[in-house]
């Protein structure tokens, strides 16, 4: 069986998995849609501050992508 060869995105879902999540949800973000608006920054930021234990977890949870190219 032949290992498939490295691809800039197969490269960029390895490295992201060493992201904080809210790192992971903005790459993944600006990845897939281009660039960050409003809602998106507010989403990463409430990630931010439950990653670094500064807020507690209020309404659903924002849904952080394990691959950023997905």
């Amino acid at each position: 069986m032949q290992k498939q060869p490295a691809t800039i995105w197969n490269t960029l879902d390895g490295w992201a998995q060493e992201l904080r999540p809210w790192q992971r949800l903005v790459l993944a973000n600006t990845v897939r849609i281009g660039r960050l608006g409003e809602e998106k920054v507010g989403q990463a930021y409430q990630v931010f501050l439950q990653d670094c234990g500064l807020a507690e977890v209020s309404g659903p949870l924002i849904e952080v992508p394990a691959a950023i190219t997905g």
